[in-house]
Parts: structure tokens; sequence; C-alpha cells
């Protein structure tokens, strides 16, 4: 799968990942790509410290040299610099297509998500809700993290579909599942299809916090309590935890 990223820095990053002292813990590389794109879309400086251990599982990677070392750390600066000059040129589109054609390609985009979604957690409070959000604006945002937990915790997002009509069901799918095993999967792909509008929404919300909260007066946030979103981490996790009660449709 392409993830826009130089064959060379390609090279770099499979050997960083493999460096790590427990490289079942660390980031596979489809995750790692997830997470230098998410990084490139928060719309504050976070310092490489910050993130790196994030993507080695906390441990120590192993190199020869220094110099090795160097030349890893750029590559990685160089393809959040390359994503967001793409981003700041208004040239989104994402590093691969929504459509998985195997099981491999569906594995890396469900990693891909994970990875993304592990990077914006980085600032839990951007994508909370804020005074300045319209209606729209806080429906887009729950709309965009709800696909995000669908793709990677499908089995939170099957309340999603408890009132979708019989009609609506045999549009996504999950109505000819045969199993249980067989609708996640269908949940997850429905899903898929509407990540191209989430990431989307995730960076026109970001284009708005860092107009509001960052170049302007700053807003407080909404009582938690009125939010359908909290703070929640938690590894391969949601940004953002949504409640799926109640939410019946998403947007598309």
């Amino acid at each position: 799968m392409n993830f826009n990223i130089d064959p060379n820095d390609e090279k770099k990053l499979r050997r960083f990942l493999a460096s790590s002292e427990m490289p079942e813990l660390a980031f596979s590389y489809p995750e790692l790509c997830g997470y230098l794109f998410g990084l490139s879309i928060i719309p504050e400086v976070i310092d490489l410290e910050e993130w790196l251990a994030d993507i080695c599982a906390g441990t120590v990677p192993h190199f020869d040299n220094d110099r090795e070392f160097q030349l890893v750390m750029k590559a990685m600066v160089r393809v959040v610099e390359r994503y967001k000059n793409t981003l700041e040129k208004g040239l989104f589109s994402l590093p691969f297509s929504c459509a998985p054609q195997d099981d491999e390609e569906f594995i890396e985009i469900i990693d891909w998500v994970a990875g993304m979604d592990d990077a914006l957690s980085l600032r839990p409070e951007i994508w909370d809700e804020y005074e300045w959000m319209d209606e729209m604006e806080l429906e887009n945002l729950t709309n965009a993290l709800i696909i995000f937990d669908g793709i990677i915790f499908p089995d939170d997002a099957v309340g999603v579909f408890d009132d979708f009509s019989e009609t609506e069901l045999m549009e996504t799918g999950l109505f000819t599942a045969t199993d249980d095993n067989e609708k996640i999967i269908q949940i997850q792909l429905f899903m898929m299809n509407a990540l191209d509008v989430a990431v989307t929404c995730l960076l026109e919300h970001a284009a708005r916090y860092q107009e509001m909260e960052l170049d302007g007066p700053c807003h407080e946030t909404v009582e938690k309590n009125s939010s359908p979103m909290t703070g929640t981490k938690k590894k391969k996790g949601s940004v953002i935890k949504v409640d799926f009660a109640g939410k019946r449709k998403i947007s598309s």
C-alpha cells in the first residue's frame, strides 16, 4: 500500500521499527505512517521526544551509531513536513484507497487509522467541544470521531446501527451478515467508506481550533457533562471515546 512516502525514507522507517527492543509491541509500518500523518494535522509543534516513545512502545531503539539514528529522525521529520506542505496547499487526499482489495490492505487501513488516532491523542483537548462551535461543526466532529472508533473498535460501534431500517442496513451490508465476526467486518468496511470525509472534518476542525484558540482569544470548553466526548486515551484507542448511545446515522 502506498503511503506517499519516499522509498528511501520508507527503508529508514522500517529499519527504525525493526530496531525496537520489543518489536512485537512497537508500531507496524502502516501505524507509523498514520501516526506521522496525524502529527501533520495537529496545529501545534510537538517535540520529537514527546512522541518518539509512543512509536517504539516506550523502549529505546538500538542503532549502531548516532549518525544512523539522526538519519532516521530526519526521515520522520521529512515525512511530517511533506504531509504538512501538501495540506497547506489544499491538496489533501488519503494516501491509499479506502476500499481494501484484500485482507492485508484491510488490516493496513485499520493500523493506519489507529496510528493517526494515537497521534491526535497527544493533544486530546483539540478534539473537544468549544463554545465557538456551531451545531454543524460539533456534529461533523462527533461523526468523524465515531468513524475512527468504528474502524478501530467496531464492537463499540454496533449500537450505532440499532435503529437503522432494513433498507439502511442493506446499504451497509450489515443485514446480510451471517455471524458476529462478519458483522464487525462490515461495520469497519462501512466506516472506511467515510474515512476521507472524517479526516477532512478533522482537518477543518484543527484549522478552526488554531484560528479560535491559538491565534485568537481563548475560549473555555463546554462543561464535560454536556459533551458526548471525553478525553480518554488508550493504546490503539479512540482520540476521544465517543458514547454511541443515541447516535443513529453517520453523515457522509
